[in-house]
């Protein structure tokens, strides 16, 4: 019951905050033309990349060492560390400032704005990890709503005062993450306070170890998950990536169970497996749960979604051919969280790397093909496989040194089913194939997961008797 009500205050946020986007989304899309949309969407790409090269891996450092060392001393080093990354990141955009301008948009100079980006970057990601781990989930949560309100309300102050274009959405993500990153440090106050505090302080030779493979593994990782951006800026208008990146936005507004349950997956799986590191049952049910969940929610937005592209307004119609491919990303990456465990478990960061690299020559290798031929389509096409190759290699590699069951050959024949359904709705766009197929791939999912299924409506059930 304790983990479902941390499961609880963790997700609650999210829920919110897809609320909040379903009202906010479509708002600043009818207020920001494509094109200018495109250009922010693209300063926010180059932003992730040069963010990830700041952080250095550090800040799982952060999060593996939590709950074993000096907390405080724990967060020193690492900041000590991320000042240093951070420099030579600066350095890095002061020197390669014009060339970078260029590729998000040639007629300015983004140099202070990306600097400035960075370090509120950085500062909003350390403030709400102490949060987190220290499983503050309402604080968290609330958090993630005031995020969501703040940023609207600046886009539609910006917008509406000053300039109805990309500096809106630029300047209100800068200004929100810097408010709420002192507000979430007062939130923390607590964690400032030695006087509880028994762990044994950490050196500086774990803090390298671990971070520097995790570096490179994040900077693949970032650049598999940006790379069909930064591949279609160079194929298609800025009014066309606008579209693109509306679409993508649309779909992280359904990531609220892939953010809920990640947030609350990372402590509460590290913490059970150091009190029962032999009870393997809990990681089965769990991943089997997010299977279904995961699946039936790509389901219902392939078929929902003539409908929810409506929220995004009339110039962004065409959003609605790539929205069906989208949705496998959040759905591989949080299946994948739960099999993944066997590498965090064993300490090999080293695996991560090579689990992003296997991703990223893909997701390279399938850009380079499908974004020349299908532009849009071609890009979500491209993202929607290479996820499912880190889905299959994250697996691989977890199983391998931490094994549970998980159905895998039954999760890889519904994978197989739902994506050969998707891509000829993507690319056929027939009703008939639309229907029929999400009914058969509901069908499918009750055969194959008729326990986890039924399971699943039990818990329903018992939670909402205890309720009444």
């Amino acid at each position: 019951m304790n983990l479902l009500k941390k499961l609880f205050s963790f997700s609650i946020g999210s829920t919110l905050g897809l609320l909040i986007g379903l009202v906010s989304t479509p708002i600043i899309t009818r207020i920001i033309e494509p094109a200018e949309f495109g250009i922010a969407a693209i300063f926010m790409t180059v932003s992730s990349v040069l963010g990830i090269l700041a952080l250095a891996g550090i800040d799982q450092v952060f999060i593996r060492f939590f709950y074993e060392s000096d907390r405080l001393d724990l967060l020193r080093k690492c900041l000590f560390f991320c000042i240093g990354s951070m420099g030579v990141c600066i350095a890095a955009i002061i020197l390669f400032g014009e060339p970078l301008s260029t590729y998000i948009s040639p007629d300015d100079n983004y140099v202070i704005l990306l600097t400035i980006n960075v370090v509120v970057m950085v500062l909003f990601r350390f403030s709400l990890l102490i949060l987190r781990m220290l499983q503050f989930g309402y604080r968290y949560s609330l958090i993630q709503v005031l995020q969501r309100l703040l940023d609207l309300l600046f886009v539609l102050s910006f917008a509406f005062i000053f300039f109805p274009n990309r500096y809106a959405l630029i300047f209100s993500s800068i200004l929100a993450s810097f408010i709420l990153s002192i507000v979430s440090l007062f939130m923390a106050r607590s964690f400032w306070d030695p006087a509880d505090e028994v762990r044994k302080k950490i050196s500086f030779k774990p803090v390298m170890s671990y971070s520097l493979p995790l570096l490179l593994a994040a900077l693949m990782t970032v650049l598999f998950q940006t790379l069909d951006k930064l591949f279609l800026n160079a194929w298609v208008t800025s009014a066309e990536f606008g579209i693109y990146a509306a679409a993508f936005k649309l779909v992280a507004i359904l990531n609220v169970i892939q953010t809920s349950f990640t947030l609350f997956w990372a402590p509460a799986s590290l913490e059970h497996y150091q009190q029962n590191p032999e009870d393997k049952e809990f990681y089965s049910r769990i991943s089997k749960m997010i299977t279904v969940t995961m699946i039936s929610v790509c389901i219902l937005v392939v078929l929902t979604k003539d409908i929810l592209v409506l929220f995004l307004g009339e110039a962004y119609r065409e959003a609605s051919s790539v929205i069906a491919l989208l949705v496998l990303m959040p759905a591989m990456y949080t299946m994948s969280e739960t099999t993944v465990q066997g590498v965090v478990f064993s300490l090999k960061s080293y695996l991560h790397i090579v689990v992003s690299g296997i991703a990223l020559t893909a997701n390279i290798l399938l850009c380079w093909w499908l974004i020349p031929l299908f532009g849009m389509e071609g890009a979500s096409l491209s993202i929607a496989l290479s996820y499912i190759v880190f889905y299959l290699s994250r697996t691989y590699f977890g199983m391998k040194h931490f094994y549970f069951d998980v159905k895998l050959l039954r999760t890889l024949l519904l994978i197989f089913c739902l994506l050969i359904w998707v891509i000829a709705v993507v690319f056929l766009d027939n009703q008939i194939i639309l229907f029929a197929g999400g009914a058969g791939m509901f069908a499918l999912l009750l055969f194959l997961f008729a326990e986890e299924v039924l399971d699943g409506r039990n818990f329903v059930r018992q939670m909402l008797n205890k309720k009444a």
